[in-house]
């Protein structure tokens, strides 16, 4: 008795009851993945967790930005809960400087869309714009960043000096800088 009321109360019958297509559909699925998988076969990109990762490369030496404000403060997000607001701070600022540059300007995003994929799809040419960051957005990004560190450190930042650091391990654990570079200050009176 109990064993009928789970299987009525169960997925599989209500679906089968409901609508016997989807029924047959949903069962050879499950059971073409449970086999496919069991055989190590891949044959859905969802069930195929290595094509979200990859390997790292094995590296002793590592790229590091600081973020020195006012002069003589640099800029700690603790390594703890905060890590969105870490990301918030350093991914826009990396991809600014990587952009602005590294790349002088060369927005390689854009350049896919307009170049390629707008070729390909001409249909879609006036909504490209609307996809990829404008040279006057790029352009008030100094500002704006200041503005969002300073609402970050709760003091207001009116200059902004990004060092990246090339770092090494040595054998004994410690840090080794080999190269440091300025690549970005910003200074608001500047602006």
């Amino acid at each position: 008795m109990q064993r009928t009321r789970i299987w009525k109360n169960s997925y599989w019958y209500r679906t089968y009851k409901t609508n016997r297509l989807l029924f047959v559909f949903v069962v050879l699925f499950f059971v073409c993945s449970l086999g496919s998988n069991l055989i190590k076969l891949e044959t859905t990109p969802f069930f195929v967790w290595r094509m979200y990762s990859t390997k790292l490369p094995e590296t002793n030496q590592y790229t590091v930005q600081e973020i020195w404000y006012n002069q003589n403060k640099l800029l700690v997000v603790p390594n703890t809960w905060q890590e969105p607001r870490k990301l918030m701070i350093f991914d826009p600022l990396q991809l600014y400087i990587h952009t602005q540059k590294d790349q002088k300007g060369s927005y390689a995003f854009r350049n896919y869309l307009v170049d390629d994929w707008g070729q390909r799809h001409p249909a879609f040419q006036s909504v490209l714009p609307r996809l990829y960051i404008q040279s006057e957005e790029w352009s008030r990004f100094p500002d704006w960043f200041l503005s969002y560190l300073s609402k970050q450190v709760g003091e207001d930042v009116k200059e902004l000096q990004v060092l990246r650091k090339l770092v090494q391990y040595q054998q004994d654990g410690s840090l080794q800088v080999i190269r440091t570079d300025s690549v970005l200050h910003i200074n608001r009176a500047a602006l």
